[in-house]
């Protein structure tokens, strides 16, 4: 299989590329022979080369040439797409390869997938991580800056068109969300499967790590912290929810991490006592190993958040807002502390520091659900496109 991804995977150290990681890893292991098409990530990292038997890395269009084509397209697309000969390099990378499928991670980078498409006579799925253009919209309202409001308005041109024509053209679609699946089916997109994250590779060492006692931190948010809507979570946390913890609670230690802090969020918590900025981790499982209560106050955005899943391979209770399980099946949120006011919040935070945690039975159901057993779906799933995929072409 060939994936072209809108960015390199690794470090994975955000959403988007925790999903595609821990998805690939797991069908490396499962048998497949994957190569990568992605944009930036020079010089390659060795990780890559785990899983990946080719990487192809693609350089992000810069002005002029993009604002030419944002006449058209959204500047997400734009930066992406590839040139004459540019393209004829990395079909002349990717033949060899023969692959049976191509995976297109994200609407952004469709157009190259397409083309890839023809010329290897292979089918193009896409990934599909939100609504993009109502997670755009979510971003621009809730962006603190101009410039990133300008950032955001150039993603938001020409986006839904392209969305709907990028997802119809595809030969299947694998949704990440359940209630993101349904919306594009009803709006004409056929031929789409909800395809969850999996984490087969953190199965096994779930309940590994320090014990209870000898963790750095009472209380851990880890996520990208330059999107506006987790900029919003982290700010809520700070400002809503932690004074009253420490109404009961003045010992608390506690960590927000991630990729690529926004200045604003960097200021406020230097100025915030016993909270720990750790920007790009060189390793998030690590680090969430030193946490005693995990936390998800994310308020909106889109898709499914990830991290919600993530968290559950980790021996640390989760609290958790209802937007932070949408799009997850309402069987697995037993897994989790779910309170959607700051003052709930806070009172299940302060439970879940006053004794040890012990996975339960709600917790092993849904890493079962979630990971090698996803894996083996997908890989059933994907089997049976390029067996239809093989039909059509024959006939």
């Amino acid at each position: 299989m060939l994936v072209v991804a809108p960015e390199m995977p690794w470090p994975a150290n955000h959403g988007a590329r925790v999903d595609m990681w821990h998805r690939y890893l797991g069908l490396r292991r499962d048998g497949w022979s994957l190569a990568l098409v992605g944009w930036g990530g020079e010089p390659v990292s060795p990780e890559l080369h785990r899983v990946f038997d080719l990487v192809v890395p693609l350089p992000l269009r810069r002005a002029p040439g993009r604002l030419v084509r944002m006449m058209r397209l959204p500047s997400l697309a734009a930066a992406r797409q590839v040139g004459g000969a540019r393209f004829a390099a990395v079909l002349g990378a990717a033949r060899p390869f023969r692959p049976a499928a191509i995976v297109c991670e994200s609407i952004y980078g469709f157009d190259l997938a397409r083309r890839l498409g023809v010329a290897l006579v292979a089918p193009v799925l896409v990934r599909s991580h939100n609504i993009e253009f109502r997670y755009m919209a979510t971003q621009f309202r809730l962006a603190q800056t101009a410039r990133q409001k300008l950032q955001i308005a150039a993603a938001r041109l020409h986006l839904r068109r392209y969305e709907e024509t990028a997802l119809r053209s595809a030969a299947a679609v694998l949704d990440i969300s359940q209630p993101d699946a349904a919306f594009w089916h009803g709006r004409g997109v056929r031929s789409i499967s909800w395809v969850p994250p999996a984490f087969p590779d953190l199965e096994d060492g779930a309940d590994k790590g320090p014990g209870w006692a000898d963790r750095r931190f009472d209380i851990g948010y880890l996520g990208n912290l330059w999107a506006p809507n987790n900029v919003a979570a982290a700010n809520w946390f700070l400002d809503a929810v932690l004074p009253l913890i420490r109404q009961r609670r003045d010992d608390i230690e506690i960590l927000i991490a991630g990729a690529g802090a926004a200045p604003e969020l960097t200021r406020k918590i230097a100025g915030t006592p016993n909270v720990t900025l750790i920007e790009n981790p060189d390793d998030a499982v690590a680090l969430r190993q030193q946490v005693r209560v995990l936390i998800n106050p994310i308020l909106a955005g889109g898709g499914l958040n990830t991290k919600s899943l993530e968290m559950l391979f980790c021996a640390s209770p989760i609290v958790a807002t209802p937007f932070a399980l949408v799009g997850i099946p309402e069987a697995v949120w037993g897994a989790y502390e779910v309170a959607g006011t700051a003052r709930g919040f806070a009172d299940s935070i302060v439970a879940a520091l006053a004794r040890p945690y012990v996975a339960d039975a709600a917790r092993l159901a849904a890493r079962e659900r979630f990971g090698r057993g996803a894996i083996t779906a997908l890989s059933e799933l994907l089997l049976q496109e390029i067996a239809a995929h093989r039909d059509r072409s024959w006939r």
